[in-house]
C-alpha cells in the first residue's frame, strides 16, 4: 500500500467520518441536484422538494468530502444550483406554454431563468451553511495537523537527545 493512501485512511478513521473525493462529492451533488430538478418537473414548480435537495445535499457533501476538496465543492454549489434551476425552469415553462408558442422567446427564456432569483435565499442558506461546515472541519484539521508536527518535533529531539546528539 503506498504513503498517501495510508495516510488517507489513518486521517479518515481518526475523523470517525466517511471520507469521498472531490469528484464523487461533486458528482454525488449534481446528482442530488438533479433528482430536486426532475421531482420540480413533475411537480410543474421549483418548490419545497428541490429546496430541500439543495440544502440537505449541499450541508451532506460538505460533511463528507475530504478536506482538500473543501473549497471546490463549496464553491461549486452556486454553479451546480444555476444549471439545474434554470433546466428545470426551461421544462417546467415549456409544458406550460400555450400551443404554437416558441420555447426560445424572450418571456419563455426569463420565465425559465426567474426561479435563479426567486429561490436565491435558499442557495445562500445552503451556500453559508456548506461554507462554515467546511471551515470547521478545516479548522479541526488544520489543529490536529498542527498537535501531530509538535510531536514529531518532540520525537526528533527526544531522539537527538537519546544519541547524545542535543
Amino acid at each position: 500500500m503506498s504513503q498517501a493512501k495510508q495516510r488517507k485512511s489513518s486521517a479518515a478513521q481518526s475523523s470517525g467520518l466517511p471520507s469521498i473525493t472531490l469528484g464523487t462529492g461533486l458528482g454525488l451533488l449534481a446528482a442530488i441536484l438533479l433528482t430536486g430538478a426532475l421531482i420540480s418537473i413533475l411537480m410543474g414548480t421549483i418548490g419545497w422538494a428541490y429546496l430541500a435537495f439543495l440544502v440537505i445535499g449541499s450541508l451532506l457533501v460538505a460533511l463528507i468530502v475530504e478536506e482538500r476538496g473543501l473549497f471546490l465543492t463549496v464553491a461549486s454549489i452556486p454553479i451546480l444550483y444555476a444549471i439545474t434551476v434554470v433546466l428545470a425552469g426551461f421544462f417546467i415553462t415549456k409544458a406550460n406554454l400555450p400551443e404554437g408558442a416558441s420555447a426560445f422567446s424572450k418571456t419563455a427564456i426569463v420565465t425559465a431563468a426567474f426561479p435563479l432569483v426567486q429561490r436565491f435565499l435558499w442557495l445562500l442558506i445552503a451556500l453559508v451553511g456548506a461554507a462554515i461546515i467546511a471551515w470547521l472541519r478545516w479548522a479541526r484539521s488544520s489543529s490536529a495537523r498542527s498537535a501531530s508536527c509538535a510531536t514529531a518535533i518532540e520525537n526528533m529531539w527526544l531522539t537527538a537527545r537519546a544519541h547524545g546528539l542535543g
